[in-house]
Parts: structure tokens; C-alpha cells; sequence
């Protein structure tokens, strides 16, 4: 239930700042992307 915004915000459990990279270090890609 995450807002995807043009800015940096907070998704499930890690902050989305650009990157797409999650804690583990994986590379996360949204379905929007």
C-alpha cells in the first residue's frame, strides 16, 4: 500500500531515493518502472 511519488519516500521497508536498491542490496523493480 505504498504512494510512489517524484520524490523520495519510504516503501514497505526500505526508502526509495532513486536507486531502486533494496536493504539486502538487490535491485528492486516496481511495476510502474
Amino acid at each position: 500500500m505504498a504512494k510512489y511519488r517524484k520524490k523520495p519516500v519510504v516503501i514497505d521497508a526500505f526508502q526509495y531515493d532513486g536507486d531502486l536498491i533494496e536493504s539486502d542490496g538487490k535491485y528492486y523493480v516496481p511495476d510502474w518502472q
